[in-house]
């Protein structure tokens, strides 16, 4: 019997590796005890069990990526999101894969409230830590574009890359969503050739597009300090900017890394991945740029986590697929790791357990039919005050892991 644990984190409780250890264990310990349905379903004392930490881009997600991998932390000084100098950190793994979190160079947890205002705030420290990893021989980029406090559009980030974002003058624009109402020309000839031949999967969890009612400017830019006046003007510079950047698509398309893509007709590119596209308005436009300057893959962390470790593989093998968090619910079958993880077991027909510390809309959750089992993890006379501490939840896990086979 060959089983396949991936559980995500249990906040507060619990990292994705310490539940799926503590699954591991629980398993072990009623195989060697050699209950009567362990006896039925094992043939050997020790099934082959294989622990994945997992993550849908928040918590937990780093270490997903990086686990078992080598992976070595560059640190630098880069432009923060007011421009001042700030200390960033990325991951490369394996010699050639990049892992950024945008929020390092750019994230709203930089900026003090009294100077919040995305009209300022630019995401140039972005593209400085792509280029360092790019001049270490990195052609992969997995980058996570969560919590900014921007909303250029992701100019800042093109012009420390090497792109000429013009305005009349023939002149760079200014940082910010500011930048975006003076955008008439851009020019990719001071962008390194290796840039295009890179791979960028963004880590993007929400669907809004660039512009519109439900565009960034709209729904993200007030908690990242814009005014109602601003919103609607940032509104209108982004589309501005998308009808500069869709001209300069299909007259500088030789150096673009989707060119082949679409060699012999560039307006297919334009139907298919635009200002409209969901995905562009993450990040303050960050999503956009990524799609339309470097070829990036909208993804969602799932995606990426899943893809990166090469857990399909592994359940195309499996017997039994293990996954859980902290709680199910409805919002669980929208995306989240466990039920991403699930629908893929199911693709190969594979039996899938589910253990959880809460369960919510317990007939929404059954009536997705990728879970086989659900169970709750037993946590006895404790309080949940008492069933959260790290101790108790791997211990009231392991055993509630251990009775499933009882």
């Amino acid at each position: 019997m060959k089983i396949t644990i991936a559980m995500d984190s249990f906040k507060g409780s619990m990292t994705s590796l310490e539940a799926g250890s503590a699954v591991k264990n629980g398993i072990l310990n009623a195989c060697n005890g050699r209950s009567d349905k362990a006896s039925e379903l094992y043939a050997e004392s020790n099934p082959d069990i294989t622990v994945f930490p997992v993550a849908d881009g928040g918590e937990g997600t780093l270490d997903a990526l990086t686990y078992g991998k080598e992976s070595v932390c560059h640190t630098l000084s880069v432009a923060g999101p007011l421009g001042e100098p700030v200390n960033a950190s990325y991951i490369i793994v394996d010699g050639d894969t990049a892992i950024i979190e945008m929020a390092e160079a750019a994230g709203l947890a930089l900026v003090p409230d009294n100077l919040r205002n995305p009209l300022h705030t630019t995401t140039y420290g972005v593209g400085e830590l792509i280029l360092d990893a790019l001049n270490l021989g990195c052609r992969k980029f997995i980058i996570g574009i969560g919590g900014s406090a921007t909303n250029d559009c992701g100019i800042g980030m093109l012009q420390a890359l090497g792109f000429d974002i013009l305005n009349n003058d023939l002149k760079n624009v200014e940082y910010g969503a500011n930048g975006l109402k003076d955008v008439r020309y851009i020019s990719s000839k001071n962008v390194q050739d290796k840039l295009f031949n890179c791979e960028f999967m963004i880590a993007c969890d929400v669907d809004n597009p660039l512009i519109g009612d439900k565009g960034c400017s709209r729904i993200f830019s007030p908690q990242k300090g814009a005014k109602p006046y601003m919103v609607e003007e940032m509104d209108k510079w982004m589309e501005q900017f998308a009808d500069v950047v869709e001209e300069f698509i299909k007259n500088d398309v030789t150096t673009l890394s989707y060119q082949d893509k679409y060699p012999d007709d560039l307006s297919k590119f334009i139907e298919r991945n635009n200002r409209l596209t969901p995905g562009t308005g993450a990040a303050g436009g960050m999503g956009y740029a990524f799609l339309m300057f470097l070829g990036g893959k909208l993804l969602s962390g799932a995606e990426i986590v899943i893809t990166q470790i090469g857990l399909e593989e592994q359940i195309k093998t499996s017997d039994l697929v293990i996954v859980g968090e902290g709680k199910i619910d409805i919002q669980s079958t929208m995306g989240k790791i466990p039920f991403a993880i699930a629908k893929l077991a199911r693709k190969y027909d594979k039996k899938v357990i589910a253990i959880t510390g809460m369960l919510d809309n317990e007939e929404a959750v059954k009536s997705s039919g990728v879970f086989d089992e659900i169970y709750i993890i037993d946590r006895g006379d404790m309080s949940l005050e008492e069933a959260m501490k790290n101790e108790n939840a791997i211990d009231n896990l392991r055993k509630t892991a251990g009775s499933i086979l009882r």
